[in-house]
């Protein structure tokens, strides 16, 4: 008889997890669990994964870095499925699903049989959501259709049954959205730049540079600006990222911008980029700075975990485009609630190969005012809506204002916002 795998997998995390304490599992952010013995396993940017293979199949476990929680399961399994398995492939309908509850953790469980945007093929993808203390974590288990992962079932219960909640005192994110930082200064072994981080759990506490097009004369000269962030781990971005580099995942950006983003190397006083798309470029390492023959790439600050306090509008904005005759301004506040009437939508965009009526929802909302709970993590700046909207936007801070609690000038998604 043919076993139901999502409903095993739901009773079987239902009765186990939290009831764990051996130090020979392997963890990630939330949670620790005993992966499959003999299986090939790598760790990325933002997940670990471990894959085997048969004659004719295989199957694949990914365990993804951990999110603030929405509050509600059914709408963080949605926010996952969208980012960890919609990004990547195409799908009808939606999955079908299962919940549980083990005291610890809110669980719900859904797969579906997809299609990669790479053109790689139909699999079978199943997604576990964890709702562990305001925060969520979740693990997907791919084949190549749902009755192969059959194949696996004794590995993967195995696994399952293994899984775990992890110390939560490693958690930098906790309840009443707070950010518990940690500062830590020193060298980056392997890759020999120095570096100061506020450690905050989830973070890549990456290092992010402002491009100056080559002879100009300040940040606000240039017509080609560009970005790039260099990730401890030896991945990077470069370009322009509208959601900043909080938990990135490299691997989708291999399949949809190969061009902006890959790995690099140091050695000696040079860094080269090895893009996705196979050009590479040396960059030579200037006191804190990077130079090649077109930009100096000027290192900004870390900001990750700041708070701020201060009312923001975008100065340069004719009062003939303000909305309903009303100038946008956001609220900051240190406790780290913030108030938007319009401001933050200036700085983003709508990926227009969205399906055509989430397209249109999200295009009208924009600029839709409302309240919120916000953090500052890897150059990004989280918005969460008390409404249940979500955003994620580049931010940056210059040196000189970096370390006030109100700085007179802040820059996100693009747009540069002045202290009123």
């Amino acid at each position: 008889m043919k076993k139901n795998l999502i409903y095993t997998a739901a009773f079987v995390l239902c009765c186990t997890f939290s009831h764990l304490a051996s130090s020979q599992y392997d963890s990630y952010d939330l949670i620790k669990f005993l992966p499959p013995v003999n299986w090939k396993s790598n760790q990325y940017q933002g997940c670990k994964q471990y894959m085997t293979s048969g004659t004719n199949d295989y199957c694949i476990i990914t365990v993804y870095a951990s999110a603030n929680s929405s509050g509600n399961l059914q709408t963080d399994f949605q926010e996952e499925w969208k980012s960890k398995v919609l990004s990547i492939a195409s799908a009808f309908g939606n999955p079908t699903t299962q919940t549980a509850n083990s005291g610890d953790a809110n669980i719900m469980i859904g797969g579906q049989t997809v299609s990669m945007k790479n053109g790689g093929g139909n699999l079978f993808i199943r997604l576990t959501v964890l709702q562990v203390v305001g925060l969520r974590q979740s693990i997907s288990i791919s084949g190549p259709t749902e009755q192969s992962l059959g194949n696996y079932s004794a590995d993967l219960q195995a696994f399952l049954g293994s899984i775990g909640k992890n110390d939560l005192t490693t958690i930098g994110a906790t309840d009443n959205n707070k950010i518990s930082t940690q500062n830590n200064g020193g060298i980056d072994k392997d890759n020999g730049y120095t570096k100061s981080t506020n450690q905050i759990a989830g973070s890549n506490n990456g290092i992010f540079y402002y491009g100056m097009q080559a002879g100009s004369s300040g940040f606000d000269y240039g017509n080609s600006k560009r970005y790039l962030y260099l990730n401890p781990s030896g991945s990077f971005r470069y370009g322009y990222s509208q959601e900043g580099y909080y938990q990135y995942n490299t691997e989708a950006d291999r399949m949809k911008t190969p061009d902006f983003a890959g790995t690099y190397t140091r050695s000696g006083g040079n860094i080269d980029l090895s893009f996705y798309s196979g050009r590479t470029m040396r960059l030579s390492v200037n006191g804190e700075d990077l130079d090649n023959s077109l930009y100096r790439f000027v290192k900004f600050p870390q900001i990750n975990g700041l708070m701020i306090e201060g009312s923001y509008v975008k100065a340069d904005l004719i009062k003939d485009l303000w909305p309903n005759g009303i100038q946008p301004r956001a609220t900051l506040h240190k406790n780290g609630r913030f108030e938007d009437q319009g401001l933050f939508g200036l700085g983003e965009t709508v990926d227009p190969s969205l399906p055509f009526q989430e397209w249109k929802e999200r295009t009208a909302n924009l600029g839709k005012w409302g309240n919120g709970s916000y953090a500052i993590i890897d150059n990004s700046l989280l918005l969460s809506y008390d409404d249940g909207r979500r955003k994620q936007l580049l931010i940056y801070i210059y040196e000189e204002d970096a370390n006030k609690t109100s700085p007179k000038l802040i820059v996100v998604g693009g747009m540069s916002f002045t202290l009123q």
